[in-house]
């Protein structure tokens, strides 16, 4: 696989959390441009994927989502300043691997690392997704991650679909990622920032 289309599957759906960006994972051929992909499918694909994932995170991973998701809880502010710097970490990770591409045969020793940093940054977004969700939703009513994660998926494709979304996207992906690093660390949850059940 060429290192420009590897590149566009991590961006497309690392960042959209394998949401939306179904056309831009396509590699676009000389003097070519970027195909159309129509808003209904980017929706529905997206909030399909989003769904999917999540109920993989919350079936089959039950105990390390929701370990990651009281640490979130325990500490949001502090969850989402680590997953910004995680995410920091990502990008640089991904040029250097990107630059590793071009090196003659490497590509394919390096197509193991594209895919685990697609895993990790599709699965961690995921979380800040179910939080996210949970926390709108905890403004009206009282909700669990299953809830959380139909509602925030709803909020990730919307995000999709608006002008500067890719900000709160990023956010939204930094606090995911952050609640997994301080779970990894042992995070407690005996000492919250936000009164629990608010994520």
């Amino acid at each position: 696989m060429q290192r420009a289309g590897i590149r566009s599957v991590l961006v497309a759906l690392g960042v959209s959390l394998g949401t939306s960006s179904v056309g831009a994972a396509q590699p676009v051929p000389v003097g070519g441009t970027a195909p159309v992909v129509p808003l209904e499918i980017r929706v529905a694909v997206g909030l399909a994927l989003t769904v999917f994932v999540g109920i993989c995170m919350l079936a089959l991973f039950q105990t390390y989502t929701h370990e990651s998701l009281d640490a979130i809880r325990a500490n949001a502010p502090v969850s989402l300043a680590i997953g910004i710097g995680v995410q920091l970490v990502f990008l640089i990770i991904a040029f250097g691997v990107g630059f590793v591409s071009v090196l003659p045969l490497m590509g394919l020793v390096t197509l193991p690392v594209w895919i685990a940093l697609l895993v990790f940054y599709v699965a961690w977004g995921i979380l800040g997704v179910i939080s996210v969700g949970r926390f709108v939703v905890n403004r009206v009513a009282s909700g669990g991650p299953w809830l959380g994660l139909l509602v925030g998926a709803v909020l990730v494709v919307a995000f999709q679909i608006v002008p500067f979304g890719v900000v709160p996207l990023f956010l939204i992906v930094s606090l995911g990622m952050g609640g997994a690093v301080r779970r990894h660390m042992g995070a407690s949850t005996s000492e919250r920032s936000v009164p629990s059940g608010r994520f």
